[in-house]
């Protein structure tokens, strides 16, 4: 009955509005309510009876009418047997593969559906809430709330679903760094506090899902778009304008078609932090530590050191007055990556990087080799000078010695077979980072061949004969 009031409702409001009984695809999208399915799993207890079980599925449909009214169309029924143990005690084991087995109808027909489990405990009793979004078959995090007074069950339930809910919207267009999203049930919320409200300045996660002819997701179909997030703008007429920040290139390009889905989920951060992992790519990837981290807001130009990474190679990363944080990944004053990132929306993220030690490795000893050449080069300068002055004054001797000193300086030859040495033992796998790396050694080879001539000694040597030819007598 109270279903059947809600579809009255909304039939008259568009009505009243002077919308059409049929109304276009589009326009349903936006004036159609959430369609919800709970499934009430209690756990064997003397307390949990059925008589609970009426309550608990009476109050939430009443609340659900008088909290967010025509937005959301709940049905509450008992979880099926296969699933209720699990249900119950550990619902946070429940995968969207077993509710496809079990009723696939869900998943096809319905917007999300809700595991409500209810065990009881030494404290009281323990509500839990977990949300399955039907179309792309993502589980969200659960939402537990502690209940020591029984006549509270019905109110700390329907609480549960309220918080673990988590409204979408289908994204019509992308290009560049702007978006356009409708969001689901949007005409038919009328208050501030509507669960299902969106606002300005929400942070939406994109989901790509890919149908195969009979609609059925193909396997690993439904992927989040990789570090990319819509900050909301603002909104123009039934659409909301949003800008995408991502780190991956056209991360959201493509046209939304029959078999392909384009959503965008209200991130919810429910972590007090998340932490960011830094490892190399490959099959075997090794976590990079000292890596530095930057967070700066997608309206900001400043950038504030995070930290680096430790011995695992990860930072934690807290949230910010900003829900949506851009996170610069360094090494040496290079950059690796541009994340952003939501932090308390996931417990650890993990993102691949180049390793770019061994690069790094290269450029100190690189600045060590370029410091000792230009040392070289003074201390060369150093005794030329010397040298010729001796011989200025006809000091024979002191000029002799100088240019034996001279002689045992490292020279080109010395430094150039160090360089190669060195060019050997410092490889990287990827390429970037090799080239990188070759174009160091090669730019000091040129220092090499510009400031340590190897003709120089010889040539000392000539003026030195020179020197003692003209101081013979004749």
């Amino acid at each position: 009955m109270a279903s059947s009031r809600k579809r009255t409702f909304v039939l008259a409001a568009c009505l009243l509005l002077g919308f059409p009984c049929n109304l276009p695809a589009q326009a349903t999208w936006e004036y159609s309510p959430y369609t919800i399915k709970v499934w009430l799993a209690m756990d064997a207890a003397a307390e949990l009876t059925p008589a609970l079980a009426h309550r608990i599925q009476r109050g939430i449909t009443e609340r659900a009418w008088v909290v967010a009214g025509a937005v959301w169309d709940v049905t509450v029924t008992p979880c099926p047997a296969e699933l209720i143990l699990d249900a119950a005690r550990r619902p946070e084991l429940v995968t969207a593969a077993a509710i496809q087995s079990l009723a696939p109808e869900i998943l096809k027909q319905d917007d999300k559906l809700f595991l409500l489990s209810l065990r009881d405990e030494l404290t009281g009793l323990t509500v839990t809430a977990r949300e399955l979004d039907c179309r792309t078959w993502l589980w969200q995090p659960l939402v537990t709330r502690h209940v020591t007074q029984p006549g509270r069950v019905a109110d700390e339930a329907f609480a549960a679903l309220r918080d673990a809910f988590v409204p979408f919207g289908r994204i019509e267009s992308a290009k560049g760094k702007e978006a356009v999203v409708r969001v689901r049930a949007d005409g038919l919320i009328v208050g501030e506090t509507s669960p299902a409200r969106i606002t300005e300045g929400d942070v939406l996660v994109p989901i790509i899902r890919r149908n195969d002819r009979l609609g059925e997701p193909l396997a690993n179909g439904i992927q989040q778009a990789p570090w990319t997030f819509l900050t909301v703008a603002g909104r123009r007429g039934t659409q909301w304008q949003c800008q995408v920040s991502s780190g991956m290139t056209s991360a959201l390009g493509g046209r939304t078609s029959a078999r392909t889905m384009r959503l965008a989920l209200l991130a919810k951060p429910r972590e007090n932090a998340t932490e960011l992992a830094i490892q190399t790519q490959g099959d075997k990837p090794v976590p990079l530590s000292g890596y530095e981290i930057y967070s700066k807001p997608p309206d900001s130009d400043d950038a504030e050191l995070l930290g680096a990474t430790d011995w695992r190679g990860r930072l934690t990363i807290v949230p910010k007055p900003n829900p949506l944080q851009i996170l610069y990944v360094r090494n040496g004053g290079r950059l690796l990556a541009r994340l952003p990132m939501v932090p308390g929306l996931e417990p650890l993220v993990t993102v691949q990087v180049t390793d770019d030690d061994p690069r790094l490795f290269a450029e100190g000893y690189v600045k060590g080799l370029q410091n000792r050449i230009m040392d070289l080069v003074v201390r060369r300068e150093l005794y030329i000078g010397r040298f010729r002055r001796h011989l200025q004054k006809k000091e024979i001797d002191q000029a002799q010695r100088l240019l034996e000193e001279f002689r045992s300086l490292e020279n080109r030859s010395d430094l150039s077979r160090q360089l190669d040495q060195q060019a050997q033992r410092v490889k990287s796998s990827d390429r970037r980072v090799q080239t990188a790396i070759d174009q160091l050694f090669t730019d000091t080879r040129q220092l090499l061949f510009k400031f340590l001539d190897p003709r120089t000694s010889n040539e000392l040597a000539e003026e030195l004969l020179r020197a003692q030819r003209a101081g013979q007598p004749s």
